[in-house]
């Protein structure tokens, strides 16, 4: 097993399965994460990959609704400005380097927020229906 250390807004990557994990927020008991993967990539937890239970949430074929799209855009927007006030703190404390990874994760977040949320308008898009071209000629002429 490798155990890795990561703190909030940094990310962990499978660039196998084109998929990223966000540390969103970390609390005394439970370290929020974010999972940003292909519709393909199942992703459950623990528990309920044990009781055999479906996705609990993730990219699908079906377009997200508005209020989904919504609850994505205010959270992905809610981890931006805490990463936003980190990094106010670590420029004020004069920890540039810091600064610097921490503006380079807060823009690859919202690259991937951008990525979603046009995925999703072009799921969402009316698709137009086919046109069927057909040929009209003029035959011969009938005598009256």
């Amino acid at each position: 097993m490798l155990v890795l250390t990561r703190r909030p807004q940094e990310t962990i990557v499978f660039p196998a399965f084109h998929t990223t994990v966000h540390v969103v927020s970390v609390q005394p008991n439970a370290v929020r994460l974010g999972v940003e993967a292909p519709a393909e990539v199942r992703v459950l937890t623990g528990e309920a990959a044990g009781r055999g239970l479906r996705p609990t949430a993730g990219p699908s074929a079906e377009p997200a609704t508005l209020l989904q799209l919504d609850q994505l855009v205010q959270k992905r927007l809610d981890v931006a400005r805490l990463g936003l006030a980190e990094l106010r703190r670590r420029v004020e404390s004069g920890r540039e380097e810091d600064a610097e990874i921490i503006l380079s994760k807060i823009d690859e977040d919202l690259n991937l927020l951008q990525r979603r949320v046009r995925r999703e308008s072009e799921k969402a898009a009316p698709r137009p229906l086919p046109v069927r071209k057909v040929e009209v000629h003029a035959g011969p002429r009938l005598p009256r």
